[in-house]
């Protein structure tokens, strides 16, 4: 996956467009439009720290790329353990901005999943 599938998927998993990127991360749409498109194959880091930020993740959340990785192919993290990451980062990112309510409801909710 590069920058273009690692937006996407994080467009997809907070559930918001390319026009709400835009406005809370300040980047044009064209901008935006271009990178996802991957009309723009090597965005500016300023952008790229923008989009991040807005985003919740790390640049290198959203530059990795397991079919570039230098280890061997066994040890490469796959598609699914890469959106796993970006998920758990974007999580970790979230967790200052909840009340104490949905932090306990969360809690909650992840305890009786784990079963502890």
């Amino acid at each position: 996956m590069g920058i273009a599938d690692n937006i996407k998927s994080l467009l997809d998993i907070r559930g918001i467009k390319p026009a709400d990127l835009s406005r809370d991360s300040g980047v044009p749409q064209a901008r935006i439009s271009e990178i996802v498109s991957e009309k723009t194959k090597n965005p500016r880091m300023a952008t790229l720290q923008k989009i991040a930020k807005a985003l919740g993740v790390t640049v290198s959340d959203l530059t990795d790329d397991p079919k570039t990785t230098t280890v061997s192919h066994a040890d490469a993290p796959t598609a699914r353990h890469t959106q796993r990451q970006i998920r758990d980062n974007f999580v970790i990112a979230s967790l200052p901005l909840l009340t104490d309510d949905q932090s306990e409801m969360i809690f909650d909710q992840v305890r009786g999943m784990v079963g502890k």
